[in-house]
């Protein structure tokens, strides 16, 4: 098993235990069963006893082998007998293929009423049946569907003729799908606001046991850990990203920015009469790039110099390089549905190795150009000429050189 999928596992059973508790499933009833979102939270708590827990975590339906991850039956007390209804809790950590998703969460959803038989209804009795609410938290969804609520269920449409009167239907069936993230501070429901300090990332502890408490839930240690738990995983994941787009990034750049140094080392070595090793020492090439220069070097020793030809060319180059990366960037994360803290992540990371080539390619030519300037007497715009200082960093060498 790889670091990826057994830390995707781990997340995914914390957030099963998180969604266990309670308080959580008194508000997640009262964000998605219609008429009870102003239920006092002790009166929400008191539907769901122990007893109520019908699928504890992981547990498999020995009729149809479904493994639901959670299923609860809130008993709402009434004159005659208690209103009944069942609550099944999908936490979702890869939400990329939507479509192969839904048709899973459909079939859940119509397995909860097969279910229910010779437990809420007997024989054809089916006006017993509880109603249904199979809730699918995405925790990593694409971000066309952060920070929404969606409602599914059955609805009436007249084929021939009007809708009047309308079928008396009641609404057995119903999924919910919610993506967190992108959290806004007003009009938010108090399910989504919830939602965000156990899941999204950002809070201290101290923070989430606030945040938490101060919508009314009861927030014990156990909770906290697993709410812990489940955000260091995610921190990692997102430090991983970073790392690997750092590498990506760096590779990138070294492609792009080696022509360049190579001839800036090149125009050295034929102004001062150096050896390529002399040149490279001298100009504070870095070691970790310095058998890539000379191994550039020595493979095109053809070539005199970087013409303004090249340098037009180099920079139409880059452009198209950085547009196709950042149209690949976007079409992944269209396609895959990869969640902002991948995206931003691997983008953070080309980013800071970016500017860190960039930072290695201005020290060079800024050395190139003192010493040329000290060894020729020439000025700042003869030493940059001679060098064809790319026009992105010949602000920065200026300044560089004082």
């Amino acid at each position: 098993m790889t670091n990826r999928i057994a830390n995707e596992n781990r997340r995914d059973n914390s957030a099963k235990k998180i969604f266990s508790y309670r308080s959580v499933v008194a508000m997640m009833f009262r964000g998605t069963v219609p008429g009870f979102e102003d239920t006092d939270m002790e009166v929400a708590e008191s539907y769901f006893g122990p007893e109520t827990v019908l699928k504890g975590i992981g547990e498999v339906d020995p009729k149809t082998g479904l493994r639901y991850d959670l299923i609860f039956e809130a008993k709402i007390p009434d004159r005659e007998k208690p209103i009944r209804i069942w609550i099944n809790i999908e936490p979702q950590n890869d939400s990329r293929m939507m479509e192969r998703l839904m048709c899973r969460m459909e079939y859940y959803s119509a397995n909860l009423l097969v279910m229910q038989k010779g437990r809420t209804f007997e024989s054809d009795n089916y006006y017993d049946m509880a109603d249904t609410y199979s809730i699918w938290v995405l925790m990593d969804p694409p971000k066309r569907m952060r920070n929404k609520i969606r409602h599914i269920g059955l609805s009436e449409r007249a084929v021939h003729g009007d809708a009047d009167p309308p079928l008396p239907f009641r609404g057995i069936q119903n999924i919910v799908v919610i993506g967190i993230g992108d959290p806004e501070d007003d009009g938010v429901p108090v399910m989504l606001k919830m939602l965000d300090w156990m899941m999204c990332e950002g809070y201290s502890r101290d923070e989430r046991r606030k945040g938490l408490m101060g919508l009314g839930l009861t927030v014990t240690k156990d909770m906290e850990d697993n709410i812990l738990r489940m955000n260091s995983i995610d921190e990692d994941r997102d430090r991983r990203m970073r790392d690997a787009g750092r590498e990506e990034g760096r590779a990138e750049e070294r492609k792009i920015l080696m022509p360049v140094l190579a001839s800036t080392v090149r125009a050295f070595m034929e102004d001062n009469g150096l050896s390529v090793e002399e040149a490279v020492v001298r100009a504070r090439i870095p070691e970790d790039i310095r058998d890539d220069i000379i191994s550039a070097l020595s493979q095109s020793s053809n070539r005199n110099k970087w013409t303004v030809a090249d340098m037009a060319g180099y920079n139409l180059r880059m452009n198209s390089i950085d547009e196709d990366r950042d149209r690949r960037m976007r079409d992944e994360g269209r396609e895959e549905g990869r969640a902002l803290g991948r995206e931003e992540g691997r983008a953070l990371g080309r980013a800071e190795a970016k500017a860190e080539m960039r930072s290695v390619l201005v020290s060079v030519l800024t050395n190139v150009a003192r010493a040329l300037m000290e060894d020729h007497g020439w000025t700042v715009e003869e030493a940059l000429a001679r060098l064809n200082v790319p026009d992105y960093v010949r602000d920065d060498v200026i300044s560089a050189l004082g």
